[in-house]
């Protein structure tokens, strides 16, 4: 595990791309700035192209000259995030974790996670392998973050909740505090979308919104019933 690289590639050049190029590389919040040598993008990488002044390349590219350089992987997609993940490691590349400054030091923090230095994650937590957490978010004390979740900006977690691999909060959800010995859980591969207030346990899988947080199906019913 590389803890804030002074040199890392990027994977994927989309805008949370650049928004973690630039915090990088003012290393704004974090402990020490990195160069970003390339962003590599699967579609529109090679023949030259430059994207606001770094090489815009192939993953065959980077595996070639820039193996050595710890990767970023920045899409928000859990799912992709994961596959990038594994196709990096089987070309033998490694991976860079950026945790803020203000961090604390006992917060376990897995490999190639990032947290964004605008964002609060509570000490008495866990952070899993390639997890996103985005500007404004609030991790809460005893909440365990499984591998490959992705909590966008402004996402509130309170204490006593799991949230299992492969899970996607999106902006502003809400999950109110579970209890010790029985914490509010978030299946695995759950989608939370953006403004959700989650005030029980979501099932692997499931697609929930509104407030109180529901399942699609659930949600329309519950519309209708009001017409």
């Amino acid at each position: 595990m590389n803890i804030n690289a002074a040199e890392v590639v990027l994977y994927g050049s989309a805008g949370t791309a650049r928004t973690i190029r630039h915090l990088v590389e003012t290393g704004h919040g974090h402990r020490g700035a990195s160069v970003v040598r390339a962003f590599i993008d699967d579609f529109k990488g090679g023949d030259g192209q430059v994207l606001d002044g770094v090489p815009l390349i192939t993953f065959e590219q980077y595996a070639e000259r820039l193996l050595p350089i710890p990767v970023c992987i920045t899409l928000g997609d859990p799912r992709l995030r994961q596959m990038l993940a594994e196709r990096v490691a089987a070309a033998g590349g490694c991976f860079v974790t950026y945790v803020p400054d203000a961090t604390p030091k006992r917060l376990m923090v897995g490999d190639g996670s990032y947290l964004s230095n605008l964002a609060y994650v509570d000490g008495n937590s866990a952070i899993g392998r390639q997890v996103h957490v985005m500007s404004m978010a609030h991790v809460g004390h005893d909440t365990v973050i499984e591998d490959f979740v992705t909590l966008c900006p402004m996402v509130c977690i309170s204490g006593y909740v799991v949230v299992r691999e492969g899970a996607f909060l999106g902006a502003g959800a809400v999950v109110v505090p579970g209890k010790p010995g029985r914490p509010i859980v978030i299946g695995r591969g759950a989608y939370v979308f953006a403004g959700a207030v989650i005030t029980k346990s979501v099932a692997d899988g499931a697609k929930v919104a509104g407030n109180p947080a529901a399942p699609l199906r659930e949600l329309i019913k519950r519309e209708r019933g009001r017409r």
